[in-house]
């Protein structure tokens, strides 16, 4: 599934495949692209800034307007006034054309997401394939560890509401039976 984001020059790409996420962001002078693993993006609250970006070209125009007003003031050229009036149009538009992102921290480089409509999907999204992802790693009884590292697991998958209630308790009972059973221990 591929979200697409933009919003003046900025560029967000959100390309989820199975094992990972593709993640590109451009503007209007760079471009950076990364793949990453779910269980590689962080899903606390600690990882996650916001950040503020202007379009700075609003600005340069008004500044170029209000230069283009002086020296139409300096050289009595008729007309001052709309260059005046522009150069505040455009100082207008810069002070209120900013994008808001939530970034998010990780190995291979920042995550930008817009703050729009499709950050909540984009959020949702991360979160339930970190989820798959983590399970499949680690939904299963582990043979060669001991029962207390499995429990330890179990309980953690449990507690970040990887697994069910129903899918912990199935587990927590298929390992008690494998360890009793190597132990010699029958149960009922």
């Amino acid at each position: 599934m591929l979200i697409k984001q933009k919003k003046f020059s900025n560029k967000c790409f959100f390309d989820f495949k199975d094992e990972f996420l593709s993640y590109t962001i451009e503007d209007s002078d760079s471009k950076n692209k990364f793949n990453i693993q779910y269980i590689d993006i962080p899903s606390d609250e600690l990882n996650l800034a916001e950040i503020e970006e202007k379009t700075s070209y609003f600005k340069y125009v008004s500044i170029f307007m209000l230069i283009y007003a002086t020296a139409t003031y300096f050289f009595q050229i008729n007309y001052i006034l709309f260059p005046i009036i522009l150069s505040g149009i455009f100082y207008f538009l810069y002070l209120f054309s900013k994008t808001s992102f939530k970034v998010i921290q990780t190995q291979k480089g920042s995550i930008f997401i817009m703050d729009n409509k499709q950050k909540d999907l984009i959020f949702e999204m991360i979160a339930q394939k970190r989820k798959l992802q983590l399970k499949s790693l680690h939904y299963y009884v582990d043979k060669d560890s001991s029962i207390q590292k499995e429990t330890d697991k179990f309980n953690w998958l449990f507690n970040q509401e990887i697994i069910s209630e129903n899918e912990y308790i199935e587990k927590i009972n298929e390992m008690n039976n494998y360890f009793n059973k190597e132990k010699g221990i029958t149960t009922i």
